[in-house]
């Protein structure tokens, strides 16, 4: 019984709120989870809250972050025990995940309560989300693999009669597994036109965990963009994740509170 006392005691709460930091680095950042540049970069772990009843969820997610004179990186990593990579068929639900940064100089829990909705901002403070999908990066790499195979080939001719391609078949414009969106409220989720997407990404699963890199150069392409600049007030950034085993879709997720993130 003492034992088990004083395990208790030690035990420390969980944190739904919790201070990030990015790490300047003087090297170049890939999209690579297991590049050897992440070993010293310091790791944030947080907590995640369902927002439908469920049984073993997700429930935190842990983050790395790196910045360079060019570009800002953000390592995720969560247990999943299986990868769901598709959502072709009406019975298949895809992985995913999401980070969500609140835009202007909001700051969190002041007088007011300036900040967004954690959950998609609100009417008159919008938010910039990146999101990663399995699915669409499935879909990518087996493009690659088909152009591999086929080089040199000329399948409309030979095969299918001019008709059908099996690597035109796929999305011929998505070329990153990332989306790059604005919300402001429920219902307002809206992608940025494809010439102002500058968000890139790569997901890994191995021994049951996701390793997913999303990477934007500091430069803006859209006013809507959230600015990593330095001296600045820390940016208010949440995350959510997607399980396709619990059929997760749309509003069926797990999601972090707001956290602030210092960029040096």
């Amino acid at each position: 019984m003492s034992t088990r006392k004083f395990a208790w005691k030690n035990c420390k709460k969980e944190k739904y709120e919790i201070e990030l930091t990015a790490q300047r680095v003087e090297t170049e950042i890939d999209l690579d989870p297991f590049n050897s540049l992440w070993d010293t970069i310091p790791l944030h772990k947080m907590q995640m809250i369902p927002l439908s009843a469920r049984n073993n969820p997700v429930n935190r997610v842990q983050l790395q972050a790196v910045i360079n004179a060019d570009a800002i990186a953000f390592r995720l990593e969560w247990e999943d025990a299986t990868e769901n990579r598709s959502s072709s068929r009406h019975e298949d639900f895809k992985d995913a995940v999401a980070m969500e940064f609140a835009l202007g100089d909001t700051l969190l829990h002041k007088h007011g309560h300036n900040e967004p909705f954690f959950g998609m901002g609100n009417r008159g403070k919008v938010v910039n989300i990146w999101q990663w999908r399995a699915d669409w990066q499935t879909e990518i790499e087996t493009k690659e693999k088909l152009k591999y195979a086929t080089e040199g080939l000329d399948l409309d001719t030979m095969i299918f009669g001019g008709e059908v391609n099996p690597v035109e078949a796929l999305n011929p414009f998505r070329d990153v597994p990332v989306e790059e969106m604005n919300a402001e409220g429920f219902g307002t989720l809206t992608p940025q036109p494809q010439t102002k997407q500058n968000v890139l990404g790569k997901g890994v699963w191995k021994d049951g965990k996701w390793q997913v890199v999303l990477y934007r150069s500091l430069e803006s392409l859209n006013k809507w963009d959230v600015k990593f600049e330095r001296e600045r007030p820390p940016i208010l950034i949440a995350f959510a994740i997607w399980d396709g085993a619990l059929q997760d879709r749309n509003g069926r997720k797990v999601v972090s509170m707001w956290q602030q993130l210092r960029v040096p």
